[in-house]
């Protein structure tokens, strides 16, 4: 299984199966022999209930059974109820033998986003089972996604642990399976095959179902109806249309959300975590002020997307360092490049979060978080500075060629007629703009009356040039520990 699990097709499963131990229980080893009874030390909590309510009525052996078809987060929730809850919960054997000796299984499927998924039943029968669900040998794998156990040689062959991954990236089921089942058939088939992974043939895949079903694109259009066409799940569907995301969301369109969500959630799971971060790195408090001469400058969005500024190694090479090329035209953004090689910071710290936050709703198990990073004023007065006028200028000179921030025709247009600029940012529909003789027409909508700033840095000079006088100056605050960030030291 290593040699076909180095491929980059395979990567992603190692993120997706456990290997399971096979004999020494201080590994997590689940064995079939079940005690006799159980013993419960219960604390007493001063507000905390002595009954269960309705459910006392029920016979000890009832409530042992109902439990067991209870994920193990509700589990967790009903033993934190009352004494009598936790009580009950600690004699369900399932739970507490999964609990004592499975805890890696547990945080695997926490890491992944997949506690809710399977019942303690189910996943306590899979762990004390030995045989691989395809063949019937003994499967020394647990696929987290599917709770089943696989053999060596299935488990690369898995072809519902490659669909459970496209639906973990947004997809239905239905349309996580027509993905794959499609994309073995062109493999098969097609000479081209070893050009084109997986994630590269589900965005092709995206785009297809956009020329057949429609996008979303202006303010009013049907964006649940766009996305649902697309087959995204209902709950990333909801997660990015909540009201609180409209102004990020309308610099974006359907198919460009939905592209987003579901390249950035597979190249989470592709990563190895061990890979994702080898340099030292400590955690420290965010500092209160920028250093002298320096300014604050902040990008918020995937964990993942952010790190790449970190270095995994480190050779002679400064452009292998701080990576800050890593960081060109990333979506969500506001402006079609000449050669993508801009890089966006925003002035805001409050808008950096609203952009993590984005990213942590839509692309959930992956991490969120914001960069921040001490910006020489020297430098400050290189980049390019994106303000209301810019959003005047660009929205309005998009079908009079190249405007003053050298951007080409061409991808202007594309940008406001897909209404990437406009929205609840600069106020007005498409068509709107096109009829507009002058750019002073244009209503910007600012963020709670904060100025909508940016800065681009443009080219791979000016990448370079961040890697090196920024180096020790850089700190990345993931959403869910505020305040607290990773940092390295030059």
């Amino acid at each position: 299984m290593a040699e076909d699990m180095d491929s980059y097709e395979n990567a992603l499963i190692q993120r997706l199966v456990l290997r399971l131990p096979n004999t020494d229980p201080a590994e997590d080893n689940l064995k079939i022999d079940r005690p006799a009874s159980m013993s419960s030390s219960v604390t007493r909590s001063p507000d905390a209930s002595p009954s269960m309510g309705t459910l006392e009525a029920l016979p000890l052996e009832l409530l042992q059974h109902i439990s067991e078809f209870l994920d193990f987060r509700a589990i967790s929730r009903l033993r934190r109820t009352c004494l009598k809850g936790r009580e009950t919960v600690d004699t369900v054997l399932a739970y507490s033998r999964t609990v004592t000796h499975a805890s890696k299984a547990l945080a695997a499927l926490g890491k992944i986003g997949m506690m809710r998924h399977h019942s303690v039943g189910a996943l306590y029968a899979t762990l004390v089972s030995q045989e691989c669900a395809s063949c019937g040998a003994s499967g020394a794998c647990l696929s987290l996604p599917t709770c089943e156990r696989f053999c060596d040689d299935c488990v690369c062959k898995s072809h519902a642990i490659r669909v459970a991954a496209l639906e973990i990236c947004g997809f239905t089921s239905a349309v996580a399976d027509e993905i794959f089942s499609a994309y073995e058939t062109w493999k098969e088939t097609s000479e081209f095959a070893h050009s084109q992974d997986l994630i590269d043939f589900a965005t092709q895949f995206i785009e297809s179902l956009v020329y057949h079903r429609g996008n979303a694109i202006a303010y009013e259009d049907d964006w649940d109806s766009a996305l649902e066409g697309l087959g995204i799940r209902p709950e990333k569907r909801h997660a990015l249309l909540k009201a609180e995301h409209t102004e990020l969301r309308m610099r974006g369109t359907a198919e460009t959300w939905a592209k987003y969500m579901v390249e950035t959630t597979y190249g989470w799971l592709w990563s190895p975590e061990k890979d994702r971060l080898s340099a030292p790195t400590i955690t420290v408090a965010l500092p209160a002020t920028p250093p002298q001469d320096h300014v604050m400058l902040y990008k918020g969005g995937a964990m993942t997307h952010l790190q790449c500024v970190w270095p995994a190694w480190e050779p002679d090479d400064v452009k292998f360092g701080f990576n800050f090329g890593t960081l060109f035209f990333r979506q969500p953004t506001d402006f079609s490049p000449d050669n993508s090689s801009l890089i966006y910071f925003a002035e805001s710290e409050e808008w950096a979060h609203r952009c993590a936050k984005l990213a942590d709703d839509i692309c959930y198990p992956v991490p969120a978080a914001i960069l921040h990073v001490a910006v020489p004023s020297s430098m400050i007065d290189k980049a390019t500075r994106i303000a209301d006028e810019d959003f005047k200028q660009l929205a309005f000179k998009c079908l009079q060629g190249r405007n003053r921030l050298g951007i080409r025709r061409q991808n202007l247009r594309l940008y406001v007629k897909a209404s990437l600029l406009l929205g609840q940012v600069c106020g007005n529909s498409t068509a709107q703009v096109e009829e507009f003789t002058d750019p002073e027409q244009i209503t910007i909508v600012k963020m709670e009356g904060e100025e909508p700033l940016q800065y681009a840095f443009v080219g791979d000079a000016m990448a370079l040039e961040l890697n090196d006088k920024c180096n020790g100056k850089i700190w990345i605050e993931e959403l869910r520990r505020e305040g607290l960030a990773m940092y390295r030291e030059a």
